[in-house]
């Protein structure tokens, strides 16, 4: 379609100079030539396309309703990834606009799932670095609620939860893969959300990494305005007014009675 000029003059062009002879047997063949390029005019290649497009998304929420309910390889996503350039042209994942009746995404399915190498391969090798703030925010509380301290997963459960999490939240460099990240008011919303998980996790007696939450203070080496984590803790208290000092108070009173 980007070449159709180049293809129109290579199929119709004709000699620019020539004898009064010839000028009567090229004249029906110009006037044929002329109502061919008319009819390639009325084509309408942008409505092509977007049938093309529509057919494709149509496919890709079909395979999506397969990875929902069945065994669905990272191969197979792969696979479907590269039937986009077969039946568009264009070598894209829609990954924000393929979706099931319910709204969900394949990061978001992913995630549900706990699809640690799905969620590596979305973000870190597709990527998805304009990820919906919408899906952006479920899966992270997604993770958070696999991370509640209450839960009793395996061991393995809870690993793929924390490093799909590191995923989610990685940093390319100075700048956040997932896009939403490289701004200070989503940075300090996903803080806020990692202190609470760490308050609920002190009050049980157990410890959350704080590197997830020192990680995304600044956006690089010359913010001048960075997050200060001093000023960010005694504002974030859960649901009994506890904040995390609180409960690192309590342990140390509590060792030292022992």
């Amino acid at each position: 379609m980007k070449n159709k000029a180049l293809l129109l003059c290579a199929l119709f062009s004709i000699p620019l100079h020539c004898s009064e002879q010839q000028s009567s047997t090229i004249t029906p063949q110009c006037s044929k030539q002329q109502k061919q390029i008319n009819l390639i005019k009325q084509i309408n290649y942008r409505k092509i396309e977007q049938t093309l497009h529509d057919n494709y998304i149509t496919y890709a929420c079909g395979e999506l309703e397969k990875y929902k309910n069945g065994n669905y390889t990272l191969k197979n996503i792969q696979t479907m990834v590269s039937m986009s350039e077969y039946m568009t042209g264009y070598r894209d994942f829609f990954y924000n606009t393929i979706r099931d009746t319910h709204g969900d995404s394949f990061i978001r399915i992913a995630v549900k799932k706990m699809d640690l190498p799905v969620v590596n391969w979305h973000v870190t090798l597709q990527g998805a670095h304009s990820i919906t703030e919408e899906d952006f925010n479920y899966c992270i509380t997604s993770c958070i609620k696999e991370l509640h301290p209450t839960k009793t997963p395996t061991i393995s459960d809870e690993t793929v939860a924390y490093n799909i999490l590191k995923i989610l939240t990685m940093k390319n460099g100075y700048y956040a893969t997932i896009c939403l990240l490289n701004s200070k008011q989503q940075q300090e919303l996903l803080i806020k959300q990692l202190i609470l998980l760490q308050i609920k996790h002190k009050s049980y007696g157990s410890n959350f990494p704080e590197e997830l939450i020192k990680l995304h203070t600044t956006l690089g080496n010359n913010d001048k305005s960075p997050l200060i984590l001093e000023d960010i803790y005694p504002d974030i208290a859960n649901k009994k007014g506890n904040t995390l000092s609180h409960y690192c108070s309590m342990l140390t009173r509590c060792k030292r009675t022992l």
